[in-house]
């Protein structure tokens, strides 16, 4: 089949790898992220017959979940593709970013929602996990752009979110470009700790390349900026929201309504804290990851990157 995937290369590759039969959690990996980007897509797109593809990749689930082997059934690879034929579709939904070929800035959205609401849900049989967000920002990006042309600019941006998904070991990762030179992570069931952990694993991986940048006020080679929040759903209180309106007002933001934002879009209480996480980490001195619990005063959990 000749298949116009040229924005679809995750669900295609995920149909494919199931015909492999790799390893039972690795199969159950890639399921998990298949019913994720289906329902995904079809939000945004209101396309039908992502609904199919939802009910395949559930179900196999179902069979994973239960611990029952999949069969394989008579022409099941040649019904995959059939199936990845019809989804190709939608190759133009704009589920990624067209410069990077990671997530796109509308598909985080509706990733960030789904899982908070679906944590929200769990809290009736207590199992909810934390949820860590980053936020990153390449330092001294436009100078580069400056010095280096934007040709160039353009490869970096390609580079550093090849970089930084290549640090991420999990299915339920999720990478994004925000937009300009930022780009965001959702990491599912995450502490705080666990965060810091890929963040220094980020920092580590973007300096062993050794990317020059004499642009930079901070190193002869580029670096990263990272914001880190880590929120509960079923623990938002009005402590956490009297520190964000303190910490939003210490800057020169436009204002926002976090009375609003707290009862009808609540996920974007982490990113506005990741956001003032990142806000603190560039006045630092840039080249650092912030942890919004220690913003603005201690320093004791931030990661500090020598050069």
């Amino acid at each position: 089949m000749n298949l116009k995937v040229s924005n679809y290369k995750p669900i295609v590759n995920t149909l494919k790898k199931l015909t492999f039969r790799p390893p039972y959690g690795q199969q159950k990996e890639f399921l998990q992220r298949g019913v994720r980007d289906m329902r995904i897509i079809k939000k945004i797109n209101s396309e039908r017959h992502f609904e199919q593809l939802i009910e395949l990749f559930q179900t196999r689930l179902d069979w994973l979940n239960q611990i029952i082997p999949i069969p394989l059934f008579p022409g099941e690879k040649q019904h995959f593709e059939g199936i990845a034929e019809l989804a190709t579709g939608a190759a133009n939904s704009g589920i990624k970013d067209g410069l990077t070929q990671i997530y796109n800035r509308s598909y985080f959205d509706v990733c960030l929602k789904e899982l908070w609401s679906l944590n929200k849900r769990k809290s009736k049989d207590n199992k909810v996990d934390t949820i860590s967000l980053f936020l990153m920002d390449i330092d001294f990006f436009k100078p580069y752009n400056d010095l280096y042309g934007h040709l160039r600019g353009d490869n970096i941006l390609r580079k550093v979110a090849q970089i930084i998904q290549e640090t991420l070991e999990r299915e339920s990762d999720v990478l994004a470009r925000y937009g300009g030179e930022e780009f965001v992570i959702i990491l599912p069931s995450t502490n705080e700790d666990g965060a810091v952990t890929v963040a220094k694993k980020i920092h580590e991986a973007i300096l062993a390349e050794q990317i020059p940048h004499v642009g930079s006020e901070v190193s002869n080679c580029l670096t990263l900026s990272i914001g880190i929040s880590t929120l509960n759903p079923n623990e938002i209180d009005n402590k956490l929201i009297e520190r964000l309106n303190y910490l939003k007002g210490s800057r020169d933001d436009p204002s926002t309504n976090l009375q609003f934002i707290n009862n009808h879009a609540q996920e974007r209480l982490l990113v506005l804290s990741s956001d003032i996480a990142l806000y603190a980490a560039k006045n630092l001195g840039r080249s650092q990851s912030m942890i919004f619990s220690e913003v603005p005063y201690c320093k004791e959990k931030m990661i500090q990157i020598s050069h």
